[in-house]
């Protein structure tokens, strides 16, 4: 089995738009598991501005998927919760 194959550059304007929904999700929900994902991207975010030509992009996508997870969760459980209620309209 192969692994996919990973960019080159990582979309800087992805990582932030994906922390600013992260950003407002915590604004509503208190998960600090969401919370440690959150702060490993800023983190690495910033060491890549800080640091262009170290090599980290493995552990930058690493966080980005996980990040990634963590928000596609937070939102399909909000988007099955607003399903419900509009179910339950006359």
């Amino acid at each position: 089995m192969t692994a996919a194959p990973t960019p080159s550059r990582i979309d800087l304007s992805y990582v932030s738009e994906l922390l600013e929904v992260a950003f407002s999700i915590l604004q509503r929900h208190h998960d600090r598991d969401l919370a440690k994902k959150t702060i490993a991207m800023q983190k690495y975010l910033e060491m890549s501005k800080k640091y262009p030509k170290r090599e980290s992009r493995e552990a930058m996508n690493r966080a980005l998927r996980d990040l990634t997870a963590a928000v596609h969760i937070h939102l399909n459980s909000e988007l099955e919760a607003v399903a419900q209620l509009l179910g339950r309209l006359p």
